[in-house]
């Protein structure tokens, strides 16, 4: 009975758990609020949950009124009641718990008094003005109501400055929300038509076959739903880095088809029948496509490490995808393969063409100049990696053009920064107190120990601006502020907690990178243990700003350790299955030296690691042990057969093809990615891709030199010997 025939029988099984699978795709959700990329049970995360808890602030959206022409908003014709209408309007709607305008201070701008006063809300040349809405919608992670509620706001800023020269922008934590929900349906509308396009035509040009194509396509969609179908059912959702996955997915899923789709045709190439090549190259490729699946897997899987959600979602995501593509390539691929594959080849084929190429002589002669290039090109990338850094910033994921973008660079050039950094203080409490001190039973001791710190604080490199000022954090205002009857209309009643013990300053910076970011943070926090400020608890800062810089450098460290743990484990699981030591030595030198050349070459040429970068480092890790398996497997193979020159010249006329055309596949897959606006997809796609080549070029070019000079050379003249003895003994 035919090897595909057995298999074939659990097609049915296969499809009946792929649909069960992809029914989950009705409890898939999407989580569009950035706290979606953080751990919740992170002790940062809680701490920031619970100051927003504390002190009844919620996610906050800026609203940016910017003048076209520079000019003075004042000049624009009844500005300042179109303004009060337009914050009106805004308290009315629903979702809105509180509004901090530039009112207040554009009626003061003309006060003799007040012209040195620091621009908070509105800009010194009055082009720009600030609103700061404290919005609680009821689902802060749902696409819709992020939208819906931006989209209000927007419509009422036109109602009052349709015909101005008054455009604006919209920041802040909902800003960005909006700016990753708009970024991720754009590249969708993108990236699957696009893909579908360009994998159907590079399949096309590869096997002159569109039915074929199509069925090749198909398995790797199939898997991707299967895929996400599972992350619903376990309850995971969304976000935008996620969209990339189904381009992984698919890419991944026609890599594995294509060994065997071209050993299929290679073999119908020497004249066997459809049923006795399916057999044939089923065979020759269970082995090492089961390997190759089962260790990209795997890798994917080790993305769980990842301090982010939708980081381990990719991974698990991936991983699932993978197996569920081996899944079908081993049962209904097969029946594809034998009802599809056309009775005759067309010649014109880029399958055809590459098959019978001529054997690569050129490695033996160059063979010692390979590997001298390949130990130059590890030296620099370990002198590369040694220069590398971790840094990001998350402002600089969208491009110039975007609004919230240019939010952004108006708040960095005309208002006090853009980066906020809260700090939550309060009394120590003594063993014989049980209760928190409240604020205004603080003593002399703890006021001029909260002078020291604010004063610390506004002359520290970066700060530009402290909320509230040191003229309100006196105790006489807070005093003012409890006899108020109404403390909602108090600059104060957002930085003191609803109990009355803990205090809440807020700073502002210029745009920092997450490393200078924690820097600073971390140079706070030894100040105040340096100055045993006995009298006071002041926390870590918090803030979105602190979370996103930390995720950048946790997410970076704890890919690095997967990489390490996950390449020689896989080296040496390979090694054992291959049953040879020196063999797994090729599989941990061809592992790493594409990664050590790729991040040695970000090193050299002043690049960073950052949230895109290191995200490819489990994307990786399974892509490039893929093809060194099918080429070491099937060697070890050629070499039980034949000698070593046999065996390479096989390796060379029959996988070469399929090594070189699955990555080609691959890489056009990931360049999809390259047209993304966000940075983090553009980067794991240019990283990919750089990876992928690297890798490729190792496999074709260093691997055989190696297998050639090193690995059998005992064998070799073993074999010398063998026939020079069959020699002598046919001339006696």
């Amino acid at each position: 009975m035919p090897l595909y025939s057995a298999f074939n029988k659990l097609t049915g099984f296969v499809i009946l758990v792929l649909l069960l699978a992809i029914s989950g795709l009705s409890q898939l959700s999407s989580n569009a609020s950035y706290l979606a990329y953080f751990d919740k049970d992170s002790p940062l995360v809680n701490a920031h949950l619970t100051k927003r808890a504390d002190f009844s602030t919620h996610d906050q959206l800026v609203l940016i009124l910017h003048s076209k022409d520079q000019a003075p908003l004042s000049n624009t014709a009844n500005f300042y009641k179109h303004s009060k209408r337009l914050i009106n309007a805004l308290e009315k709607l629903s979702s809105v718990k509180n509004i901090n305008s530039f009112l207040k201070e554009y009626r003061w701008r003309n006060n003799v008094f007040s012209k040195k006063r620091q621009p908070v809300l509105l800009s010194e040349d009055g082009s720009s003005a600030i609103i700061l809405i404290d919005v609680a919608l009821d689902d802060n992670k749902d696409a819709k109501q992020i939208l819906n509620f931006n989209n209000q706001v927007s419509q009422l800023v036109d109602e009052q400055f349709d015909r101005s020269n008054i455009s604006h922008f919209l920041s802040g934590e909902l800003g960005l929300n909006n700016a990753y929900i708009q970024t991720l349906r754009h590249d969708l509308k993108r990236f699957l038509p696009l893909l579908l396009i360009t994998m159907l035509v590079v399949l096309g040009l590869i096997l002159a076959n569109f039915k074929l194509s199509l069925g090749i396509f198909s398995i790797g969609l199939l898997s991707t739903l299967g895929a996400l179908g599972v992350i619903g059912w376990l309850g995971y959702s969304l976000t935008s880095i996620n969209a990339f996955t189904p381009i992984i997915i698919i890419g991944l899923s026609i890599v594995t088809n294509m060994h065997n789709c071209i050993a299929f045709y290679q073999r119908l190439v020497t004249g066997q029948d459809k049923q006795a090549a399916l057999t044939n190259s089923f065979f020759e490729n269970l082995t090492p496509v089961t390997m190759s699946c089962f260790t990209t897997a795997a890798g994917f899987l080790f993305l769980i490490s990842s301090p982010s959600p939708p980081v381990v979602v990719t991974g698990i995501a991936s991983a699932i995808g993978i197996l569920f593509s081996w899944l079908l390539s081993i049962t209904l691929y097969q029946t594809m393969l034998l009802k599809l594959a056309p009775v005759k080849l067309n010649k014109n084929s880029l399958a055809q063409r590459l098959w019978q190429w001529p054997s690569v002589s050129f490695l033996k002669r160059y063979s010692r100049v390979i590997i001298l290039l390949a130990c130059l090109a590890a030296a620099l990338g370990v002198a590369g990696i040694s220069q590398l850094t971790i840094n990001d910033n998350v402002y600089r994921y969208f491009p110039k053009d975007y609004s919230f973008r240019q939010s952004i660079d108006l708040l960095k050039k005309q208002f006090n920064g853009v980066i906020n950094v809260d700090y939550v203080i309060q009394a120590k409490t003594h063993s014989s107190e049980q209760n928190p001190i409240p604020i205004t039973s603080w003593s002399k001791e703890h006021w001029q120990q909260l002078s020291r710190f604010s004063d610390h604080l506004i002359q520290s490199k970066h700060v530009t601006a402290l909320y509230p000022s040191q003229q309100q954090l006196a105790q006489e205002q807070i005093k003012a502020f409890y006899n108020k009857q109404n403390t909602s209309k108090s600059g104060l009643h957002t930085y003191i907690d609803k109990q009355g013990h803990q205090l809440r300053l807020q700073i502002k910076l210029n745009e920092l990178s997450s490393n200078q970011l924690l820097a600073f943070d971390k140079a706070i926090s030894q100040w105040v243990k340096d100055q045993s400020l006995s009298e006071l608890q002041i926390s870590q800062g918090t803030s979105a700003d602190i979370l996103f810089a930390n995720l950048s450098d946790n997410n970076a460290r704890s890919m690095l350790v997967s990489l390490l743990i996950a390449l020689t484990t896989i080296s040496i699981v390979s090694g054992v299955l291959l049953a040879s030591i020196k063999l797994c030595g090729l599989v941990f030198i061809c592992n790493f030296l594409p990664i050590i050349i790729a991040y040695g070459l970000l090193g050299l040429t002043g690049g960073y690691l950052t949230l895109g970068s290191t995200v490819v480092i489990g994307m990786i890790i399974g892509i490039i042990v893929d093809d060194t398996l099918h080429l070491l497997f099937k060697f070890k193979r050629y070499k039980q057969q034949s000698n070593i020159n046999e065996a390479l010249a096989k390796l060379q006329q029959r996988v070469f093809s399929p090594v070189i055309l699955s990555s080609l596949v691959i890489i056009l897959a990931l360049a999809v990615g390259l047209i993304s606006d966000f940075k983090p997809t553009f980067e794991i796609s240019l990283f990919s891709i750089v990876v992928i080549i690297l890798a490729l070029l190792t496999d074709i070019l260093l691997l055989p030199c190696l297998l050639a000079k090193q690995l059998f050379a005992s064998e070799i003249n073993t074999t010398h010997e063998h026939r020079e003895l069959a020699q002598h003994e046919n001339n006696d």
